[in-house]
């Protein structure tokens, strides 16, 4: 179970996620109350070094709608290890990457055909080797609190393995409902924002260290 926790904008709470045993921390660079702009995002970057943090966590980058020339330059500069492209760029943009990322999709209803055959021909088109899925909400990319529809959650975890690409799930999650949404899902990984937060871009120590534990222990 791979776990991160997005829309850091503190030294404190990355050190915490750390600590608490995450796997990636998210930077969001795309418009958001959770955006870090690369100054602050370096700062982090630079205390993790100097304390000997900084080789125990992956730090993905969110980017909505960006250009390959921005992202690339946030991981050549060490601000970020991967890119997390959650905007509209379609397979044929993301295949010419030369780049490591991920890809979030955001869905919709995944009981109905046409939308069940879209994500598949989406994901199948993808180079990434992870795919989160996130809930769909007009006007928003990601970082909305709602969970993705557990009906649709199962079709796109299917679909996603079947391509042979890891399974993340990200959208409404928090310490309280973790452990079901495991179980019903056995996501490879799960994506944490909003349900660990005081406030947006503001984390909260006790939630994150309860939202590890308890999906650490669900997966065991």
């Amino acid at each position: 179970m791979k776990i991160k926790i997005c829309g850091i904008t503190r030294v404190e709470d990355a050190v915490c996620c750390i600590s608490a045993g995450a796997d990636y921390i998210g930077f969001v660079f795309a418009p958001s109350p959770r955006r870090i702009d690369e100054i602050r995002a370096g700062e982090i970057c630079s205390v993790l070094e100097r304390n000997g943090l900084r080789h125990k966590i992956k730090i993905a980058g969110v980017f909505v709608n960006e250009s390959p020339g921005v992202m690339r330059s946030h991981i050549t500069r060490g601000l970020i290890d991967i890119a997390q492209v959650h905007g509209d760029e379609n397979p044929e943009t993301c295949s010419q990457f030369d780049f490591p990322y991920i890809r979030g999709i955001r869905v919709k209803n995944l009981k109905l055909a046409q939308e069940a055959e879209r994500l598949e021909n989406e994901v199948a088109g993808l180079s990434c080797g992870t795919v989160i899925i996130d809930s769909f909400s007009h006007g928003v990319y990601g970082g909305s609190g709602l969970q993705v529809g557990i009906d649709s959650a199962r079709v796109a975890g299917y679909i996603v393995r079947n391509s042979g690409k890891e399974f993340f799930i990200a959208g409404g999650l928090n310490p309280d409902n973790i452990q079901g949404v495991i179980s019903q899902l056995s996501p490879d990984g799960i994506d944490i924002s909003g349900g660990v937060e005081i406030s947006p871009g503001i984390k909260s120590s006790e939630k994150i260290i309860a939202m590890v534990k308890a999906a650490k222990e669900e997966r065991v």
